[in-house]
């Protein structure tokens, strides 16, 4: 460590001390906050993390094509998160604080995110016309097959049905919770559920039909 002395607009002079720049050691703190940032802004919000993720390099807007076959454009907008830090903390945290500071603005980001999306789809979803009106009705299954019934389902090899996330508020699930191992056991639940699938496992054949006489 080296001192210098420097006498500035005719004070007296100042001692500075000349900290070492330990640049290995930086190099390594810094990419541990990158890795846990990325890791809060993908693994912290349930929303996203059931989104397949699809990694664009270049460009300015991305496109996708809705069920009705129209294709849709949607512009990138910057996502910013802040970080404070107090001057105390320059003489040192533990690693535990150091991974909660890191981890924050991946989680800010990844709230935004998730609101950007689910407006998104909520509007995709109206022009679609596939918005189902509860009318005041209390949340129940049969309102989850009828919403099924709108959309276009997707099954693997094998037959299985790609289901859709079903995203709820934490009022309303603490509302159902205790409720949802019944609903599980009712046989007219159960019943048109198989049907709603049969149907849709149908429509999804039909799809691939017309798609390989197309291609």
């Amino acid at each position: 460590m080296t001192e210098a002395y420097l006498s500035t607009f005719g004070f007296p002079p100042i001692p500075s001390v000349m900290l070492p720049v330990f640049a290995r050691s930086r190099k390594a703190m810094r990419e541990l906050w990158q890795q846990h940032l990325f890791r809060s802004l993908y693994g912290s919000d349930p929303v996203l993390t059931g989104v397949p993720l699809r990694v664009q390099r270049e460009g300015k807007e991305s496109s996708f094509e809705s069920s009705s076959g129209e294709r849709k454009t949607m512009e990138y907008k910057p996502i910013v998160a802040e970080s404070m830090f107090k001057p105390e903390e320059g003489k040192g945290m533990s690693t535990e604080e150091f991974f909660r500071l890191a981890s924050e603005p991946g989680k800010k980001m990844a709230q935004e995110a998730s609101r950007r999306m689910l407006e998104e789809v909520a509007k995709v979803t109206k022009e679609a016309g596939q918005v189902i009106d509860a009318k005041g009705q209390a949340f129940h299954p049969r309102l989850m097959i009828e919403a099924l019934r709108k959309m276009d389902i997707s099954f693997d090899d094998h037959g299985n049905p790609s289901l859709p996330q079903m995203i709820v508020g934490s009022e309303l699930h603490s509302s159902i919770r205790d409720k949802i191992p019944g609903w599980e056991q009712d046989e007219a639940i159960k019943s048109g559920m198989r049907e709603v699938i049969a149907q849709k496992r149908e429509e999804f054949r039909e799809r691939e039909a017309n798609r390989r006489l197309v291609d």
